[in-house]
């Protein structure tokens, strides 16, 4: 793996885990939901920036397993959505 990309997993790890600490945060002034929306919709807006800047396009010759992937997304993203109501923010972050 290039070091450019050891930057990159790292930079995502401490951008949601921040977050995910100001989710805890934010969460007695406001639904809780609206802020995982918030939170996702942010990281989309990112992804499709980093996408055009690269020049990658979202056609694919092989939709199955983007829905796949998709699919366990949505997952992962429900889990997520428990686990930080559940747990506090450190282990949840862990499990994310």
């Amino acid at each position: 793996m290039k070091n450019a990309n050891s930057f990159w997993l790292i930079a995502a790890a401490f951008f949601f885990s921040c977050m995910t600490i100001t989710l805890r945060y934010c969460g007695q002034d406001y639904f809780f939901y609206d802020l995982m929306f918030a939170r996702y919709l942010l990281a989309s807006l990112i992804l499709l920036v980093l996408l055009k800047l690269k020049n990658i396009s979202f056609r694919t010759e092989h939709p199955m397993l983007i829905g796949g992937r998709c699919a366990f997304g949505v997952l992962s993203a429900a889990i997520n959505t428990y686990l930080v109501t559940q747990l506090p923010a450190a282990v949840a972050q862990c499990f994310n």
